[in-house]
Formats: structure tokens, sequence, C-alpha cells
């Protein structure tokens, strides 16, 4: 049997061309296709969303981490004082938004009354009344826009003293409010519903 390297020198030998080794083909790879990027979910929808609009940009509620953002009582999503939206504005959040908690108006809830008190500046007496303001914040899944739960939130209630710095004016009764339910609260509440 010849060798590859005797059929060179014969047909060297002979005058014919060398012989050229064709190349066997590469078997080529079917072309995958590039994957779609999620769109990307604006503010605008997000917000939205807290008056019952779909965001169709939106994750599908599930699974052990809800992606969320908190929308203020005037619409807004910013940093302060809501700390989770940091997760939505730098991307940290595992996948799009699935709910997003809307922080509705406040609402003065009265509790009480502190009894009669005279005004320095003009001697007038009237009884100051105690009010507490509450907020409710509402939990959207985003996809649908329908709300999930919710939890109502409390301020402070203003405490009586025998001596009360108020500025009040107009005749009795006055009103003495407390303050709003602490945006830590709300943090605490967001936090909470993003792991449920």
């Amino acid at each position: 049997m010849a060798s590859q390297a005797d059929a060179v020198r014969l047909r060297q030998v002979l005058g014919l061309p060398p012989l050229t080794a064709s190349a066997t083909p590469a078997p080529t790879e079917t072309p995958r296709p590039t994957p779609t990027p999620a769109p990307t979910v604006t503010e605008a929808a997000l917000v939205s969303a807290c008056a019952g609009r779909n965001v169709p940009q939106a994750a599908t509620y599930g699974g052990t981490v809800h992606p969320l953002v908190v929308v203020d009582q005037d619409g807004d999503i910013g940093t302060p004082p809501y700390e989770i939206n940091m997760k939505w504005i730098f991307d940290e959040w595992l996948s799009p938004i699935q709910l997003v908690l809307c922080v509705d108006d406040p609402v003065a809830v009265k509790v009480g009354s502190c009894g009669t008190y005279t005004r320095r500046s003009d001697g007038v007496a009237g009884e100051i009344i105690r009010y507490k303001y509450t907020q409710k914040v509402r939990v959207i899944v985003a996809a649908t826009g329908k709300q999930t739960g919710y939890k109502t939130l409390a301020g402070d209630t203003p405490s009586c003293a025998k001596s009360l710095s108020l500025p009040i004016s107009g005749p009795p009764p006055w009103n003495y409010y407390g303050g709003l339910p602490s945006d830590e609260a709300i943090n605490t509440y967001a936090t909470s519903v993003s792991t449920k």
C-alpha cells in the first residue's frame, strides 16, 4: 500500500500537478435569535397604576420577592423619602416591577378634646379638638392595575398639656393636629410587602 509521500513523488515524476486536499466544510450553526430586551417601565406608567391602569411592561405578580415602587400622594416616585425606590432607580431589582404602592392623601381623624383653653392674645376661651392624620397605602399589581391589599398608617396623636403654644385664630373651637405618618413607617410597610 503506497503512502501519501509515495503518491506525491509519483505525481512529481509523471509531471502531474500536486494533489490538493479539499477541506471538509465545517457544520454551520443555526443562528440564534437575539433576545429582545424587556420594554422599559416608565415612571408615568407606574404612577398610572394608582388610578387603576395596567402597566403592560410590568412583570407578572409572583415569586417570593416582589419588586415595587412607592408613589407618594403627589403622584411622584422619588428617592427621598422612600428609600426602597432606590432599587428601581438603580436597577437593583431582579426583575421588572410587579407592585406599585400608592400613598393616598392624608385624612384628619378626630381623636378627642383637650378641654377649654384661653387664648392669651385676647382672652377668648374655647375648646381645643385634637386630630391625627391617617394615610392609606394601597398595594396595586402593576400588570393588572388591580388592588391586592392596603394598610392604613397613622401619624402621631397630639398631646394635651396645661399650656399649649398653637397658632390659633378665629373663633373657637380650635383644631389641633398631629403629624403625618412617618416616611419610615411607609418604607417599613413597603419592605414587608416586597418579600411576602
